[in-house]
Formats: structure tokens, C-alpha cells, sequence
């Protein structure tokens, strides 16, 4: 992962969403620092390696994603575990579901460029 960060530097990458980051916990506050964001997925759940990568993360980086289905460690990965997903996102973090709603809509709206509508 420290190979693929330093690739999106070098090149003078301005926006990135790492996919499904599970890399080196150190390499987050570069990750917010160049403006990129890191996606969480229900794997989080039950793999401690993924929920401490979402407990470091800082809100404003965080996209959620499903990329199911398919099978991870014996468990079905699917678009339907994301509202299980979000909930245990705002447990984590502290966040209330309607504060939550708000911030990954932002985020997602900063990373994929778009005006804000409201």
C-alpha cells in the first residue's frame, strides 16, 4: 500500500479513493493529508485488522461501499449488509445515523467532485 500511495504523489494525483483500505494504520493521516479518501466495507465487522483502520480514520475520509457480493473469510459480502454497516460505523465513531448520513454524503460529493446541492 505504501508503494501504491507514493505512485499517487508522484504522479500529482489530486483525488483517489483507496479502495477498501486495510494498509498501514501510520499511512492514514498521509492518506487524509493529499485529500484522498479509503472506503470501508462489512468486513470490518469481524476482522479487527479492517475495524482498526475505520477507529483511526478520521470521519472526514471515510466512503462506505458493499463490494459484494462474494465470500470473504466464510461470509457473504453483499450491497444489503450496508445499513449494518453504517450503524456499526456510528457506534464506532460516536456519530448519530443523521449526522453520519450528512458527513459521507459530503464526503462522497468532495470525492467524486460534485456541488453540493444542499
Amino acid at each position: 500500500m505504501n508503494e501504491a500511495f507514493r505512485l499517487l504523489i508522484r504522479n500529482d494525483t489530486k483525488s483517489a479513493i483507496l479502495h477498501w483500505y486495510n494498509g498501514p494504520i501510520e499511512l492514514i493521516k498521509d492518506i487524509e493529508g493529499a485529500g484522498y479518501f479509503i472506503t470501508t466495507n462489512p468486513s470490518f465487522v469481524f476482522k479487527e485488522k479492517h475495524r482498526n483502520v475505520l477507529e483511526k480514520a478520521p470521519l472526514d475520509i471515510i466512503l462506505t461501499e458493499s463490494d459484494g457480493g462474494y465470500v470473504y473469510m466464510n461470509r457473504m459480502l453483499e450491497p444489503t449488509d450496508i445499513k449494518k454497516v453504517f450503524k456499526e460505523i456510528c457506534r464506532i465513531k460516536g456519530v448519530e445515523i443523521k449526522d453520519m448520513l450528512k458527513i459521507i454524503e459530503r464526503n462522497f460529493q468532495k470525492a467524486f467532485n460534485l456541488t453540493m446541492i444542499s
